[in-house]
Order: structure tokens, then sequence, then C-alpha cells
């Protein structure tokens, strides 16, 4: 009797534990901005390789210890370029994610634009 009633215990904590890890509280999106590009241009000869998205997060967690790296928009671009093999990033358009979940916070910065490279 004693050895069910310690399954059935530790089998609600198990379950508890699952449901408060699982499951976004809140998410939303907030436009961020638009630029031309993302860096200064070198010179105008230049050819589009296509358009390119990249993403950086952050896990913050309780909100308050960050465990992860900084979501950093210069990693976002870096990511994009580099799915095409360019140089830098026109048509810029960029967003930023928060995700909240009972354990702590997510952030994710969007990048999207055309990735071009230097002839």
């Amino acid at each position: 009797m004693k050895h069910q009633n310690h399954q059935k215990i530790t089998a609600l904590i198990i379950l508890t534990t699952l449901l408060l890890l699982n499951g976004c509280l809140y998410s939303r999106i907030h436009p961020a901005g638009m630029e031309p590009c993302s860096s200064p241009l070198k010179n105008l000869n230049y050819e589009i390789m296509g358009q390119a998205q990249g993403q950086a997060s952050n896990f913050s967690l309780f909100w308050l210890v960050t465990v992860t790296p900084h979501a950093d928009i210069e990693r976002a671009i870096s990511e994009a370029v580099s799915k095409k093999n360019g140089d830098t990033l026109i048509d810029v358009r960029w967003w930023i994610e928060k995700k909240i979940y009972i354990i702590g916070t997510v952030t994710i910065i969007h990048v999207k634009g055309r990735v071009i490279r230097y002839r």
C-alpha cells in the first residue's frame, strides 16, 4: 500500500513538472524596423543572390538569468547572408518575437532581406 502511494505521488510530480515546463504562456511579435542595407555598401557593383532569412535567439531562465548569448541582430544578419554565400543584406526587415514560459523567456530576432555579393 505504501509503495502504491509513493508511485502515485511520483507520477503526479512528474506529470505536473511536464505540464509546467511545456507550453508557451504568451507570445508576441513586435515589428522592429526596415533599412535599405545592413551595412554601408562598398560599391554599387554587386549581384543579388536571392532572398534569405536569419534569426538569433536568447533564453533567460526565470526571466532573469541569461543562459544563452543575447539575441543579436548582427548574428541574425550573418546567418541570412551565409545561407546565400553573400557579402551583405539589402532591403532589410526585422522583427522581434518574445515567448514567455513558466520557466523563462525566449527572445528571437528575425531578419529578412536580399543577399548581395560584390563583384
